[in-house]
């Protein structure tokens, strides 16, 4: 499972050509609170080429992994309500003009495909590789 992870960053870093950086939000189970955005700073480079893994519910480590254009990624400082700090990564997507119009972010956001950036954070069970 994680040997097939490792494959496909092997090949899409076209076989160690590019080098990536691993980000990952550190999150604390079962803690629901409002957060303040303390500081964000971008990961990697304008023209990146991210691979997000995204966790699948098994009792095995099985991840699926895509790659993602025209997106930037972001570390982000939060600070909870009662003073509690994380780390949690956001991706905004930059151009989603390819997207299904009745996306649910679409309808969240009251917006249509391409018509502005869609940003949202990442749950701590997803891995990110940015190209450097």
């Amino acid at each position: 499972m994680l040997e097939a992870m490792v494959d496909f960053i092997t090949l899409c870093s076209n076989s160690g050509k590019y080098k990536y950086t691993v980000v990952t939000t550190e999150e604390e189970k079962d803690i629901v609170m409002e957060n303040t955005i303390q500081k964000s700073q971008k990961i990697g480079n304008d023209d990146n080429h991210t691979i997000v893994c995204h966790k699948l519910t098994n009792p095995y480590a099985v991840f699926l992994c895509h790659n993602i254009r025209s997106t930037n990624v972001y570390d982000v400082s939060l600070v909870g309500a009662k003073g509690k700090q994380m780390k949690a990564i956001a991706v905004c997507h930059k151009d989603t003009s390819t997207w299904y119009p009745g996306h649910v972010a679409f309808q969240l956001l009251k917006l249509r495909p391409g018509s502005k950036p869609i940003c949202h954070f990442l749950s701590g069970d997803t891995i990110v590789w940015v190209r450097n």
